[in-house]
């Protein structure tokens, strides 16, 4: 879970050899576009880039990422347990730093890339507000939630197209989409019940022993909101520089 600014980053490419560019730090990297190994070594310099990830890099548009703010969204679950329109707001995630990127594929021609990330573990948190049927209560109510997840994958697309700006060629991504797995998870609400906090502890307890079946309920509305982080930042930047700056030919 969206996530993410170190996704909004993987797709600012770098290379073996640090080269210093008018508006990018030093110490970004740029690969080489007709790299033989452009995948290899786009994974090598991430994960040197790693550690300005979590403060972020404003000169490119990233912002920090430790702790990570990102999206409200809404979403309408129609499930036998959960029959609720769901909100969040006010969402933190910490933990998305520690990564690995597992696989890249890069086709600039096209405009397209897919990679493949997983995270050991991610800490979510914030607001909600849930109206409808959860198990056999009625509710309608709001408070906090604490998501603690591990052996998150994360399969994600992008899909572009080429625009000139003043001369020069930028890509813009219209389409981000995101597959999400997690292996396990543990997640509070505060306030379920509406006053009772022990209804509250037995609905959470309930919530817990099915996780998996409602974080796949869940699982909508945290790819969308995800993937609209990463698709606002990945094109903030791409925004700001052509693409022969990124991935330089020589």
């Amino acid at each position: 879970m969206q996530t993410v600014s170190l996704l909004s980053f993987i797709f600012l490419e770098v290379s073996v050899t640090p080269v210093l560019l008018q508006n990018i730090p030093s110490y970004v990297q740029l690969c080489k576009r007709n790299d033989p190994k452009l995948s290899e070594c786009f994974i090598n310099s991430v994960n040197t880039i790693r550690p300005y990830l979590i403060k972020g890099i404003p000169e490119m548009d990233l912002p920090q990422g430790e702790p990570l703010y990102y999206f409200n969204a809404t979403a309408n679950l129609d499930a036998e347990q959960a029959a609720l329109v769901v909100k969040v707001w006010n969402q933190q995630a910490d933990g998305l730093m520690n990564f690995d990127l597992k696989s890249v594929n890069i086709d600039l021609d096209n405009a397209k890339c897919t990679f493949d990330i997983f995270f050991p573990n991610a800490r979510l948190q914030g607001e909600y507000s849930f109206q409808g049927k959860l198990f056999l209560f009625e509710i309608d109510t709001s408070g906090y939630y604490k998501l603690n997840s591990t052996g998150i994958s994360a399969n994600t697309k992008f899909v572009g197209r080429y625009h000139t700006k003043k001369g020069k060629q930028h890509i813009e991504f219209d389409e981000v989409s995101m597959k999400l797995e997690v292996g396990d998870a543990q997640i509070y609400f505060t306030n379920l019940i509406n006053g009772n906090e022990q209804l509250t502890a037995t609905v959470n307890q309930a919530v817990n022993e099915n996780i998996h079946t409602f974080i796949n309920e869940l699982r909508p509305i945290i790819e969308e909101t995800l993937a609209g982080f990463v698709k606002m930042y990945i094109n903030a930047v791409f925004r700001l520089f052509p693409v022969n700056t990124l991935f330089p030919s020589e």
